[in-house]
């Protein structure tokens, strides 16, 4: 295995939003003393088993010529791209050109380099169909063996402001020391939000709505203590974060809270505390991934063995 531990991996289909991931990429490579590699995949399929049977047909007609005509200018524009890149300051750059499925394939060069991330566009040349709708942006969360930044908006500068959703699982408290590692002295909010146990059976159990927020500001204070346990367990002081409890369906307050703070970025680990990683990219990961008007950097753990979920007394 190359030793990649210090290399961030940028995947393009040379897209407008590619050029952004690639260029937040650069952003932290640069910060963090790391060197950039580019990645390019032709796809074997952009649409399905139906386009793949046309793509066999197709190559079948290329003549070698052709086909090693087509890997070269793939190559040429990865070249050009390295070019430009490699003429700023402090920032060492490679390239490498791969076949098949996008989301496998990047995945697969991350695991080959160690990488420590892998940075994609948002909307790619065929938008988010191929690699951030359904079942293949959960191959694509579940493959890849380091975190996976969604970049959304074009980079002027580092990141300033940081949204840390959590659920006090092991996980999230990876994710949080990440962000801390990653992106200090950015400004960074550790959010949680919840539902009261059982609140549409006490509604239809007709008690007061008085006694029900009652409950809801007992249980948001217990919360806040719990967030603030969580901050130290992942090593930040108090002054290094805010702390915010929020009331409701978590993938909506999350999105809402990230509006509301105007966050450049939003760090969230794809393993909650359940352990189900099909159900949490359905409900959670992936609606951030689509609907969050920031970046998102999705933090998959190395281990979830290492640290207890945080207790609520």
């Amino acid at each position: 295995m190359t030793d990649g531990s210090a290399t961030l991996l940028s995947a393009t289909d040379f897209s407008r939003a590619a050029e952004a991931a690639l260029r937040r990429a650069a952003l932290l490579a640069r910060s963090q003393g790391a060197s950039l590699e580019i990645l390019h995949v032709v796809p074997h399929t952009l649409a399905g088993d139906t386009w793949q049977l046309l793509a066999d047909w197709w190559r079948s007609r290329l003549t070698d010529d052709g086909a090693e005509r087509a890997r070269r200018l793939a190559a040429e524009r990865l070249a050009a791209t390295a070019a430009r890149l490699s003429a700023e300051p402090g920032l060492a750059v490679r390239t490498h050109c791969a076949e098949g499925r996008p989301p496998a394939e990047i995945a697969a060069r991350a695991a080959a380099l160690g990488a420590r991330a892998v940075a994609v566009g948002a909307h790619g040349e065929h938008g988010l169909r191929e690699l951030f709708v359904g079942s293949t942006a959960q191959k694509l969360l579940q493959l890849s063996p380091c975190p996976v930044l969604v970049v959304r908006q074009w980079p002027a500068a580092p990141y300033e402001q940081l949204l840390l959703p959590t659920d006090f699982s092991a996980p999230a408290q990876e994710a949080a020391r990440l962000a801390r590692e990653w992106f200090a002295p950015a400004r960074m909010v550790l959010f949680h939000a919840y539902e009261l146990p059982y609140e549409s059976m006490m509604r239809h159990a007709g008690v007061a709505q008085e006694t029900i927020e009652a409950h809801r500001r007992e249980a948001a204070g217990r919360l806040r203590e719990a967030l603030a346990a969580f901050a130290r367990s992942a090593g930040f002081a108090p002054e290094d974060a805010r702390l915010r409890v929020a009331h409701g369906y978590a993938p909506a307050r999350i999105l809402e809270a990230a509006q509301d703070i105007e966050a450049d970025l939003i760090v969230i680990a794809t393993h909650g505390r359940s352990g189900l990683e099909a159900a949490l990219l359905g409900s959670v990961a992936l609606r951030i991934a689509l609907e969050a008007r920031c970046d998102v950097l999705f933090v998959r753990p190395r281990s979830a063995a290492g640290a207890q979920p945080i207790a609520i007394a």
